[in-house]
């Protein structure tokens, strides 16, 4: 998730008043707090896009800060890591403010000798009498994690704050926060590629040879290797959620109602599928596009142009869809299973309340079905019908699944 909270404060009388505070906004899972300071000729606001690292000893992990200046704002802003364990360093130290707003990935490094574990820190913000902090959650993991077990398969985890991850020609991608993008040489050892921005990413795909990654505020990245990637005018500004390849076009959906088509993933016009709600996944199998939305229904193309409601089911959230041996499968935040053969008549798959929890992923690959979510959920199954729970060792938030070279 990711939490704004926009609060002001003013000085009277020698102390300090909270004059207001503003509206939540939940999205994503990592919350991500944003305040403001007034004082004086100008104010700055603060803002992570999240409250959670993973980071092994010896390496380090980033997240992207934004500074938006207020009230003529202008200056140096020096940045440091509280509460902080030595060994664990913060770059860069500091930043040089305009007039507008400014972005920057912080690089948190942790030494060898840090003690694996869970740290309260907070990254603070300091210009003159102005001080912001925000909460950073540091989990310190040994670079051997014991693998993830179940159904026969053996699960890793790379350490970071992911939302997407495809296989095609040849290479993983995986994308997430602060515009983290993935891509290892064996499928275990990964390495961040540059993305050209820090804004989250929310999902990858591949498809006709090509790449592209989508994530907030509109963002739209194509490449035709995996490794350099070109940003691209999706024409909005609304968060892109998911994006698929298939019969010659590529989708991509997002928020309020937002889809994009286009032939060669570099020019995209928009769609009006229906309900301006947001559309949260996308896929394409047996000749035939399938979205689920946020809120309570399935809609259905056979070109990517003219779109249908073929499903609506009173208070379901869906988070994904996916297809797989000749059927489809979407799920819902709260533990949700529907599942179609032709992607228009779909039917409920009842789970025991022992299985239920919060489903945002799902794929199909090899000869099962899988299924991730909140918690370390993970469920699998042979025909998309039947599931059955996959032990997981930690509790952290699955958030996609994907299935490629024999993995």
């Amino acid at each position: 998730m990711k939490q704004v909270v926009h609060g002001t404060l003013s000085t009277k009388g020698g102390g300090l008043l909270l004059a207001s505070l503003g509206p939540l906004l939940c999205l994503l899972w990592a919350c991500s707090l944003a305040e403001g300071v007034s004082g004086g000729g100008g104010s700055f606001i603060l803002s992570l896009d999240t409250t959670g690292l993973t980071i092994p000893q010896g390496r380090s992990g980033v997240a992207g800060l934004t500074l938006t200046p207020e009230g003529g704002f202008r200056g140096r802003v020096d940045l440091s890591l509280e509460g902080a364990p030595a060994g664990v360093v913060l770059s860069p130290t500091s930043l040089e403010v305009g007039r507008s707003r400014l972005t920057q990935t912080l690089t948190v490094e942790v030494g060898a000798g840090v003690a694996p574990g869970v740290y309260a820190l907070r990254v603070r913000g300091t210009a003159g009498t102005l001080s912001r902090e925000l909460d950073l959650r540091l989990r310190v993991t040994s670079p051997e994690d014991p693998p993830l077990p179940g159904a026969g398969e053996v699960w890793h985890r790379p350490g970071l704050d992911l939302h997407g991850v495809a296989y095609g020609g040849g290479r993983w991608v995986a994308v997430g926060e602060g515009g983290t993008l993935l891509t290892p040489a064996d499928g275990l050892q990964w390495e961040r590629v540059d993305a050209g921005t820090v804004d989250p990413l929310h999902s990858v795909a591949y498809g006709d040879g090509r790449w592209v990654a989508v994530g907030a505020w509109g963002t739209l990245l194509a490449s035709t290797d995996g490794l350099r990637w070109q940003a691209v005018r999706s024409g909005t500004t609304e968060w892109l959620f998911d994006v698929a390849y298939g019969g010659g076009r590529w989708v991509a959906v997002g928020d309020r109602g937002t889809l994009l088509t286009s032939r060669d993933s570099l020019g995209w016009e928009g769609v009006r599928p229906g309900r301006q709600v947001a559309l949260k996944g996308v896929a394409y199998g047996g000749g035939r596009w399938v979205v689920a939305t946020g809120w309570d229904q399935i809609l259905s193309s056979t070109d990517g142009l003219r779109w249908e409601t073929v499903h609506s089911q009173t208070f379901v959230r869906f988070e994904d869809v996916a297809w797989g041996a000749g059927r489809w499968v979407a799920i819902g935040e709260g533990g949700d299973l529907f599942a179609s053969t032709d992607g228009q008549r779909w039917q409920a798959i009842r789970l025991p309340d022992s299985h239920r929890g919060t489903l945002l992923g799902v794929a199909h690959g090899g000869d099962r079905w899988v299924a991730v979510g909140k918690g370390g959920t993970l469920l699998t199954s042979r025909d998309g019908l039947g599931w059955q729970p996959v032990r997981s060792p930690i509790s952290l938030r699955f958030s996609a699944i994907a299935y490629g070279d024999g993995r």
